[in-house]
């Protein structure tokens, strides 16, 4: 059964979820029709995008449509059952076992999908389908890069504003379980980020993800 989720909501309710906000997340991918709307970008990863009418004037759909719609799939790490059996990974013989990418739903069937509608576009429509694990067995959530919380990446941020570009004093000055090699790959990523983007890096700007997923290994 769906719920209604404010779209100004809709990443706080997610992160409040323990089997989405502990299982790595990627995007399928979001679909929108561009005829009638478009998305805002928020401060704070895709999950604070706005969906909004194109314009006040646009001549809008007189019968109830999807607007915007995603699905949010759990990328398998951790003991989740695949769909061959084998739990945290493929049993002998399964033809996906060298499959690159999670998108196909092989490795866990727990999704988020998310349904904007034309006739309520203050909220998401969030349903939940399929399961880490089976009942009678413990779920098991990845080790997730520490950095992918919000309070430490911030201080991460906050460091590298303040000139420390190494990972060896980061990590002196951040006192938490973060390897060199993840605060390297970090401090590495938001040096390309802000060439890129040719913008002074600041907080508020920070995106928890990339469009193509939430827990890729080098994006922050």
């Amino acid at each position: 059964m769906a719920r209604k989720i404010k779209q100004e909501n809709l990443k706080e309710y997610l992160d409040s979820i323990e089997t989405f906000n502990l299982a790595n997340i990627i995007r399928k991918g979001r679909e929108v029709k561009t005829k009638y709307v478009k998305a805002e970008k928020g401060e704070n990863g895709f999950l604070t995008d706005t969906i909004i009418f194109k314009s006040e004037d646009i001549d809008k759909p007189k019968q109830r449509i999807w607007v915007a719609r995603e699905t949010l799939l759990c990328n398998g790490t951790g003991n989740c059952l695949r769909n061959c059996g084998g739990f945290g990974e493929c049993v002998e013989g399964c033809s996906k076992k060298d499959e690159k990418r999670a998108k196909s739903g092989h490795r866990c069937s727990f999704r988020v999908q998310l349904h904007l509608y034309s006739d309520d576009m203050e909220q998401w429509e969030v349903t939940f389908e399929g399961h880490h694990v089976p009942p009678t067995t413990v779920w098991v959530a990845p080790n997730k890069n520490p950095l992918k919380q919000n309070e430490i990446r911030k201080r991460a941020l906050t460091l590298m504003k303040d000139g420390i570009t190494s990972s060896k004093k980061m990590k002196l000055n951040l006192k938490e379980d973060v390897s060199q090699k993840q605060l390297q790959s970090f401090i590495q990523y938001r040096k390309k980020k802000e060439k890129k983007d040719g913008t002074v890096m600041r907080l508020s700007n920070y995106s928890d993800s990339s469009d193509e997923s939430l827990q890729r290994k080098t994006t922050f």
